[in-house]
């Protein structure tokens, strides 16, 4: 999959199709995020992921702003 440069806010992706389309059946995987400042959702920074012992470090509101949790 090539991802085009944004020109907006919204993305898309396309399919290469150099090497030959796809198929039913092949796997395809594609990530999504909500956007914070729409969804008015807290984001939360976390360390320790590749060590297998992740803890949160940081909690923030939509604006930036650190928050507690709730």
């Amino acid at each position: 999959m090539q991802i085009p440069l944004p020109t907006a806010i919204d993305y898309c992706g396309t399919i290469d199709g150099s090497a030959g389309m796809p198929v039913v059946g092949e796997t395809m995987v594609s990530g999504f995020r909500p956007q914070v400042f729409v969804t008015r959702a807290y984001s939360v920074g976390v360390a320790g992921l590749a060590s297998g012992m992740p803890a949160v470090e940081a909690i923030h509101d939509a604006l930036g702003r650190p928050a507690d949790w709730p």
